[in-house]
């Protein structure tokens, strides 16, 4: 259909400007709705079909009089009632201005019009659907970088999370090398311990034994009263317990005086502060207790 979208009068100027009159185009857009139709109807009615006709035709037979004459209720020799008189009212009558004629078009000329009317519609048309194309694209587009916006971030959070992982496991297999590392100290101290209260025992007199190594690092497993849990700390050979005393009580928060405990039954008190850890017999690992 042509001019789908237009409103009705411009669909009436339209057939006006193609030659048509306005009262013809009127009543063909008022049957038919739209222009082509319109034409094809206006083109297969001659002009008067099914025309009423206007009170200024006359009366007919029978119509428009109660009386004598024309638009009258009375007798009209006297002109009383006349509901048609125009001397009855004081306005003058304004007669409605007809446009100017426009001269006919031909069939070829009316045919040359609707093809130029097609080929609009079917240029609005195209350019509608190369607009709705271009949306299509535009939103394809938008969804396609929303798409690689998710996955670069879903590999930014699965990247996060392998680095986390990775770091934790790095810190527990280094948390238990130093607890096997402590155990292992703890178990050797305790040999010797158990080999000398042995050899005292059987009287057996202890052998000097002369370290040839020199270490140049103390490693200490601390134990804390509870709630807290242990230290692991480095020192040097030629530390004091002093220092042991005052990293422990810096670092765990202890606020009271304490003593260190060497298992199973060695106690170094404030009086043995002064000892290196090389004279403690704490190199090059150990493990102390500490207790109120």
């Amino acid at each position: 259909r042509i001019f789908f979208s237009m409103s009705t009068q411009q669909n009436i100027q339209c057939l006006v400007d193609m030659g048509f009159p306005r009262a013809r185009a009127e009543q063909a857009i008022k049957i038919n709705g739209y222009v082509d139709a319109a034409i094809s109807w206006l083109t297969t009615h001659p002009e008067g079909w099914d025309q009423p006709k206007s009170f200024s035709d006359g009366p007919s037979s029978g119509g428009h009089s109660l009386g004598g004459g024309p638009y009258s209720l009375g007798d009209s020799a006297s002109g009383a009632g006349q509901l048609g008189n125009p001397n009855r009212f004081d306005s003058p009558i304004v007669e409605e201005e007809k446009e100017p004629a426009k001269p006919k078009m031909t069939d070829e000329e009316r045919e040359a019009a609707v093809k130029r009317l097609q080929l609009e519609v079917a240029k609005r048309k195209a350019e509608e659907e190369v607009q709705r194309e271009k949306d299509r694209i535009r939103a394809e587009l938008t969804r396609i970088d929303n798409a690689r916006a998710n996955v670069e971030q879903a590999e930014r959070f699965e990247e996060m999370r392998r680095n986390r992982e990775a770091l934790e496991a790095k810190k527990d297999k280094e948390r238990k090398e130093q607890e096997k590392a402590a155990v292992k100290a703890l178990y050797e101290q305790r040999k010797a311990q158990v080999e000398a209260e042995y050899k005292a025992a059987q009287g057996i007199k202890e052998e000097v034994v002369v370290v040839t190594k020199d270490f140049d690092e103390v490693t200490l497993q601390i134990r804390l009263p509870p709630p807290a849990n242990r230290l692991i700390c480095k020192f040097k050979p030629t530390d004091t317990l002093q220092d042991v005393y005052n990293q422990v009580k810096a670092e765990s928060g202890i606020n009271y005086d304490f003593k260190f405990r060497v298992p199973p039954s060695t106690v170094y008190t404030s009086a043995d502060l002064s000892l290196t850890l090389k004279d403690a017999k704490l190199v090059p690992r150990g493990a102390l207790i500490v207790e109120k």
